[in-house]
């Protein structure tokens, strides 16, 4: 019976871990596609909105401090833009998902 719980686990631990890398696998390749200007761009777009309350940027080391899941994702939708203001009632919101418009 102890033989086959550790099966079950190894394979929930293995599923997970491929969960993760494909979590990580869109803004690793939208990070790889920039230039270094880009980059710096994109640590402002992020601190712009996530600084100081949902994410805190070390500017000493240019690394932001990732300690929950919360912080992740929010690092996450920066990478792929997905935080964005209202043009009329310049409300900060968060796209759940996107889709590319012709």
């Amino acid at each position: 019976m102890n033989h086959s719980l550790s099966y079950l686990t190894v394979m929930t631990l293995i599923k997970f871990l491929n969960r993760i890398e494909n979590v990580l696998r869109l803004p690793k390749n939208t990070l790889d596609g920039l230039s270094k200007d880009d980059r710096s761009q994109m640590l402002e777009y992020i601190q712009d909105y996530c600084g100081g309350h949902k994410l805190n940027f070390d500017k000493d080391n240019g690394k932001f401090e990732i300690k929950t899941d919360d912080e992740l994702k929010y690092l996450l939708y920066g990478i792929e833009q997905r935080l964005y203001t209202t043009p009329l009632s310049q409300e900060k919101r968060l796209a759940n998902s996107v889709v590319t418009l012709p």
